[in-house]
């Protein structure tokens, strides 16, 4: 198969990218410009492109709190997590129970209006075909790379209207997250901070032309891989702030309608000194902030938010960990719960995290993106899928589940 090099035209000079980020994660395979295999359709992009929501006019922005259309009409997302080309087999699951546009018909049916589709770095040089059992019910991508199923899910997805937000999930394709799993910071020893930043500006070139890929959400879930310590502004080669500033920059010169997306440290639940050093980009309005929150989830100091037994509790820890993306009490830019979700059982133990997460969420009028939709047995694990909405053979929802009913009403 043949393969594609990427065009970059850095925004900045490579001298301005190197500084302070020394060492051996920036020294290796940095003079030259990635390649990719994969063949991509010329008129694969060339399509009527349905809107999501009646009335839309792409491209998107930011407006205080609000992502808006070019109108100034807002849009609120409404997402769900769709997994699988970030782990062991480098593709989205339920390709071997369900022909992919039953599955994003099934998305639809819910009522979702986009998609954050998660992915490794390690799926986009994968150059052998995906093997056919994981794609047994998609015939049409039997010796398919897993960069050419991606395009093929990003493509099917837009094609029925839905809006898509690109993840940087994982380097190296695996279940996420601890760490010490090699995930933690976007480098590590196999790939430096410019590779990184290389295997995006490829992606968002690949997808310039499809205005239905509408963000970059930059890096999952940013935390210390030991003995390496993530900061935000506070120099060196693992400063998130430098790096994020500089990507989205390179990426916004490729695309300048694209929203960039930020989480924070410490499994996006850390966002001190936000405030105090703030994302600078080339076009202004084009950020959006990603805080990720289960029952597990924890704060310096606090109780996990499962542990709550009041909401006003609930609530006064959650504004902690917005505190520092508030400027008078508003919000300096959108804020879209990347990761959020829970069990039919939590539901059925009467847990208290569920109730007060929907009732968060809205009272703030808040974006979100459930995860997952997934179902089933895990990639290369023995573990099961039991979070997602899907019934077992990926054709039907979970009507009978109640947290569908709760999602629904989140939406509408």
């Amino acid at each position: 198969m043949r393969r594609i090099p990427i065009n970059l035209g850095p925004v900045f000079a490579l001298a301005f990218l190197l500084a302070g980020c020394g060492g051996y994660f920036d020294s290796q395979q940095d003079s030259k410009h990635s390649e990719f295999q994969g063949k991509i359709d010329a008129d694969a992009y060339q399509v009527s492109f349905l809107k999501p929501l009646e009335g839309l006019d792409l491209p998107l922005a930011t407006k205080g709190q609000w992502i808006v259309d070019k109108m100034g009409k807002r849009l609120k997302l409404s997402s769900v997590n769709w997994y699988g080309a970030s782990d062991a087999y480098h593709v989205v699951m339920g390709l071997n129970k369900a022909p992919i546009d039953s599955i994003i018909s099934q998305i639809k049916k819910i009522g979702f209006n986009s998609v954050r589709l998660p992915f490794s770095n390690e799926m986009l040089h994968e150059e052998g075909p995906v093997s056919f059992e994981h794609l047994t019910k998609n015939p049409q991508l039997r010796g398919m790379s897993p960069l050419e199923i991606f395009d093929a899910v990003i493509s099917a997805l837009t094609n029925k209207g839905l809006l898509v937000i690109l993840n940087n999930h994982t380097t190296i394709g695996k279940w996420c997250c601890n760490g010490n799993d090699g995930n933690g910071l976007w480098m590590n020893k196999q790939q430096s901070t410019l590779k990184w930043m290389h295997d995006w500006e490829f992606l968002i070139e690949r997808y310039q032309q499809n205005p239905m890929v509408i963000g970059a959400d930059l890096r999952n879930e940013v935390r210390d891989d030991d003995p390496y310590k993530a900061n935000w502004g506070k120099g060196g080669p693992f400063d998130f702030h430098r790096v994020s500033e500089e990507l989205g920059n390179r990426l916004l010169g490729i695309n300048p309608d694209l929203l960039i997306v930020i989480e924070g440290l410490h499994f996006s639940t850390n966002f001190s000194s936000f405030d105090y050093t703030p994302i600078q980009l080339i076009y202004p309005n084009r950020v959006v902030f990603s805080p990720h929150i289960y029952s597990w989830s924890t704060l310096p100091g606090k109780k996990s938010f499962g542990a709550y037994r009041d909401y006003e509790s609930f609530a006064a820890t959650v504004n902690v960990m917005l505190k520092p993306l508030f400027k008078n009490g508003k919000p300096t830019a959108p804020i879209w719960f990347g990761e959020w979700g829970y069990s039919q059982d939590s539901l059925r133990a009467n847990d208290t995290f569920p109730r007060f997460i929907h009732r968060f969420l809205e009272e703030h009028d808040l974006d979100w993106s459930w995860w997952p939709l997934n179902v089933g047995q895990k990639p290369a694990s023995n573990d099961y899928e039991s979070w997602g909405l899907l019934e077992d053979n990926w054709q039907q929802v979970k009507e009978n589940d109640p947290r569908i009913a709760k999602i629904k009403e989140l939406i509408h």
